[in-house]
């Protein structure tokens, strides 16, 4: 996975040399790259396996973001969003059978078992919460590729099968992520009298509700979990991370490196090892300045987002829960690939957004209802 991310980082420089004016400022963009430089400084000071991984990953998100940047409509459906639609349907359909036909009373590393009524979907990842957390930001960002052309019936079913499999995968972030999306686009569709946004209101929350309610001898026990506290060790790891951050505030302890620091100092087990929060994982590894900053882009996404369009506010939405209440996005191949085609569409949806078919919050536009509008760059 490093590797491909390395060859699309190299991929995409002369794309990031070429003197282009566009419109508008690249926020998700200027944050890969500093993060980049960040992480690039980092391990010239202080080498580490760790970190050379961190910057090859952030490089390579960095070239996906430029290169998807410079595609046009037309090329962004069939070069991101019909492959994002094939995985997305492949993953989701194998997490359904994994959950309803390999109930077999067995456990292993990779499933987990709720009320010894079901195992946990997890496709071909590395556990149920990566291929929620993949199968929501796929949500987002296929539902927000109808804002240049229609949604194919595929689109509309990969959407529909992932809502349903983030319930077999009894992860409540993927909820949420989920009932962000449906309620911009539902709020909006009402408001406006806007079928297709109702419509990709209820192909996201209908059949993850559907599968909640089926699967509910599984979900009674994460609803059980949530009423405690929804913690799930948290404060633990919080407290973990406050102990790190005090140690190492300026510059922190290095990209990669927070899960051995833990080891070598004696604040770990094997259950619960990584601060469940983004945020506070890159203050204790690059230092309280670079944690700020990054909170700070976060919110700039976030803001861009509401100034952009609804389908923008619905990818924002496919990703927040698990920025701050998990820390998938920055650990699993699948998620970190997601993660950065989350932060893409963010661009381009704001770089394009005169080329879209509906308006910026769900009020129709009369020309060419049915074809995307292209856009070139000037320069």
């Amino acid at each position: 996975f490093d590797a491909v991310l390395l060859l699309i980082a190299v991929a995409a420089i002369p794309l990031l040399l070429r003197r282009t004016t566009y419109r508008g400022v690249p926020v998700g963009l200027i944050g890969l790259i500093c993060f980049t430089a960040a992480t690039t400084v980092w391990i010239l000071v202080d080498p580490s396996l760790q970190g050379v991984a961190r910057a090859v990953r952030f490089a390579g998100l960095t070239g996906l973001v430029v290169i998807v940047r410079y595609m046009q409509p037309t090329t962004f459906r069939k070069a991101v969003v019909w492959p994002l639609t094939a995985s997305a349907t492949a993953q989701a359909t194998l997490g359904l059978l994994q959950t309803h036909l390999w109930n077999n009373g067995t456990e292993s590393s990779i499933t987990a078992r709720f009320d010894h009524a079901w195992t946990q979907g997890y496709g071909t990842m590395d556990g149920g919460y990566a291929l929620a957390a993949f199968l929501a930001v796929s949500c987002g960002i296929i539902l927000a590729s109808g804002a240049f052309q229609r949604l194919h019936p595929a689109m509309w079913i990969a959407v529909g099968l992932s809502s349903a499999a983030i319930s077999t995968t009894f992860g409540r972030l993927g909820v949420l992520c989920l009932i962000g999306i449906a309620g911009f686009y539902g709020v909006t569709g009402l408001v406006r009298r806007n079928w297709e946004y109702l419509s990709s209101a209820l192909v996201a929350i209908v059949p993850v509700t559907l599968g909640v309610a089926y699967t509910w001898a599984g979900w009674s026990v994460r609803a059980a979990e949530t009423a405690g506290g929804f913690t799930s060790g948290r404060e633990t790891l919080m407290s973990r991370a406050t102990t790190i951050i005090e140690m190492h505030p300026l510059v922190g302890v290095g990209p990669g490196n927070y899960g051995p620091t833990l080891a070598r100092i004696g604040l770990t087990d094997i259950d619960y090892t990584v601060v469940h929060n983004v945020g506070v994982l890159v203050t204790a590894e690059y230092g309280i300045p670079i944690g700020v900053l990054f909170s700070l882009w976060v919110a700039a996404l976030g803001i861009v987002s509401i100034l952009t369009s609804v389908r923008a506010m619905a990818v924002f939405a496919s990703i927040v829960p698990y920025l701050v209440l998990d820390h998938t996005h920055m650990s699993y191949a699948y998620a970190i690939g997601g993660f950065g085609l989350w932060i893409a569409t963010l661009d381009y949806l704001r770089l394009h957004r005169d080329a879209t078919r509906d308006g910026r919050y769900g009020a129709e536009l009369p020309a060419r209802q049915d074809e995307s509008r292209e856009l070139e760059p000037t320069g």
